[in-house]
């Protein structure tokens, strides 16, 4: 029976950390990220726990997980019913990254960069290197 409960919760706590994604804290009119977490969904487990026990102790972990989202976004002023926290999967949090506009230093990284590019293309046209009509076409996005 022992290694019955010993199996049971090596496979709780693999298949917990692979499914473990992140938290996130999102205002719900706009899906504006607030703030992320990584794991807290799977709790340490204790092995003389009941199954019920276990999904008891799953279910308080959670939510005291979530609620600390919901805290922190409370702290930063905005209100419980603007905002949503949630368990998402790592391809749902790579999806909300993908959709935020870039930064302003991001931005400004960007203008540096196509800057030095058309420079080092002019002086490789001025050394003949590169023919007088040429067109960069990283210009052209």
């Amino acid at each position: 029976m022992k290694k019955i409960w010993l199996v049971l919760i090596l496979v709780l706590t693999l298949t917990g950390s692979a499914l473990a994604g992140m938290r996130v804290c999102v205002e719900t009119a706009t899906g504006k990220l607030i703030e992320s977490q990584s794991g807290g969904e799977v709790p340490p487990i204790n092995p003389k726990w009941t199954p019920a026990e276990i999904k008891a102790a799953t279910v308080e972990y959670r939510k005291q997980n979530l609620q600390t989202l919901i805290d922190n976004a409370a702290r930063q002023g905005y209100s419980p019913g603007d905002i949503e926290a949630k368990f998402i999967s790592d391809s749902e949090f790579d999806a909300i990254l993908n959709s935020r506009p870039p930064s302003v230093s991001q931005i400004q990284e960007q203008k540096i960069q196509l800057e030095i590019r058309s420079m080092a293309i002019k002086n490789l046209k001025d050394a003949g290197v590169l023919p007088t009509d040429y067109i960069d076409p990283r210009s052209q996005e």
